[in-house]
């Protein structure tokens, strides 16, 4: 283990930004777009929602997992899609045409999504599809999105592997698993880190996180072994007993909400105290709920934080409270800033028509969204979108990376001790 002593060092080459009051943090347990389970097969899901009134409306369809396995975080994403539809319209709607948010529950099961997306097809002639949730439904939806030519942007699809130069009319909204994890082996370098023990759920996008960490610590010749826990699982004692062990320096929790809170409690029933935690789950702020002060020094990866504050986020949040009632996640803010860039699309490209929306999304950069810059590569995989770094420090999250959207210039070493 490197050097247990506590103290404050500088990032370098990170600078400082001021941040203003926060309106509310990320909420939830976080969680990646990521791959689970479907639920199985059931029936066509609840009923859809309207908005607007136009005779010549732009109608864009969704299928959302608003109840079932993967309602938890689903749920901000529907609410996304509800809320963009409502300000587009409140304010004048799209070159002047109200959109239509035609969205069903498809209870998180696979064969309801399709259903639904080919039922708004077929019968509302769809100008768009605003994805659902998880890679593995998005890739069942994508055959009905290519086989009618409808552009679909898909921001809870976060396995690159199923986006390719033959998909045309899908596009990427989630940032590319397993590339986020450079930060964290660049620090473990610099710390003289040695052993890094890797929690991974067995879903295919958390294999894609967990390979992407490997290679970044491959090439800072640090050790590494992975364990691997179901999807669901909060028993992890056999897990953390032999990482306990291995004596790692650091742990990586590459895991599911519930499962990162049972993770952690059992390295603190196990005494296993390393010097940096880092996770996709672990910058939510029910991880702060549940253990208190011993959140100190976790770091954490997501694609959005609402401690990344401007005026215009800051509105849009405080609409999201007061629409909802709830503080919104990642999650919502992928889901909105996908159907941002559609909208920008529109607008740029002049005309609502299906190519050439399709067009103008393959091959523009998009500013100005409230993730950041929509971009695509020629597989039409999110290339300009960030993950951020954050850690968290005396019981506020900060961001450490990337550069330009850092609250803090200093990170916490190693991580203190657990108060239990």
């Amino acid at each position: 283990m490197v050097n247990r002593r506590q103290y404050l060092r500088g990032v370098a080459g990170i600078g400082t930004v001021a941040i203003a009051g926060c309106s509310g943090g990320d909420g939830g347990d976080g969680g990646s777009g990521g791959d689970g389970s479907d639920g199985g097969d059931g029936g066509d899901g609840g009923s859809g929602t309207t908005g607007g009134g136009s005779t010549d409306e732009i109608v864009v369809g969704a299928s959302m997992s608003l109840s079932g396995s993967f309602s938890t975080n689903a749920i901000h994403v529907g609410n996304s899609y509800r809320l963009w539809e409502k300000q587009v319209n409140a304010n004048g709607g799209i070159d002047g045409r109200n959109v239509r948010l035609e969205m069903q529950d498809d209870q998180s099961k696979t064969e309801n999504a399709v259903k639904t997306v080919q039922r708004v097809i077929e019968q509302q002639d769809a100008d768009a599809i605003l994805g659902p949730f998880s890679s593995g439904v998005t890739a069942a939806v994508m055959g009905a999105v290519e086989e009618f030519g409808v552009p679909m942007i898909a921001p809870m699809a976060s396995s690159p592997s199923i986006f390719s130069a033959d998909k045309k009319w899908s596009f990427m909204g989630y940032p590319m698993a397993g590339t986020s994890w450079g930060p964290d082996a660049d620090l473990l370098a610099e710390e003289g880190a040695s052993k890094v023990a890797i929690l991974r759920t067995d879903v295919a996008v958390h294999e894609l996180e967990a390979q992407g960490a490997k290679e970044e610590l491959d090439a800072r010749g640090i050790d590494h072994q992975t364990w691997t826990n179901q999807f669901g699982a909060e028993d992890l004692s056999t897990q953390v007993s032999e990482m306990v062990g291995y004596d790692p320096d650091s742990v990586y929790l590459i895991t599911y909400g519930g499962t990162t809170l049972a993770a952690i409690r059992e390295l603190i029933n196990q005494g296993l105290d390393p010097d940096h935690i880092t996770g996709v789950t672990t910058g939510g702020e029910s991880l702060q709920d549940t253990i208190g002060a011993n959140v100190n020094g976790i770091f954490g990866h997501a694609p959005w934080s609402t401690d990344l504050e401007t005026e215009t986020a800051t509105q849009i949040i405080d609409a999201y409270v007061e629409e909802f009632q709830m503080q919104p996640t990642f999650h919502f803010a992928l889901g909105y800033s996908s159907g941002q860039a559609y909208q920008k699309a529109v607008e740029s490209a002049g005309t609502a028509e299906k190519g050439a929306v399709r067009d103008y999304l393959e091959s523009n950069a998009i500013d100005g969204t409230l993730t950041g810059t929509f971009e695509v590569n020629d597989e039409h995989r999110q290339v300009g979108y960030d993950w951020l770094t954050s850690q968290w420090q005396s019981g506020t999250k900060e961001i450490l990376f990337p550069e330009g959207k850092a609250t803090t210039d200093e990170v916490v070493w190693p991580k203190p001790d657990w108060g239990v």
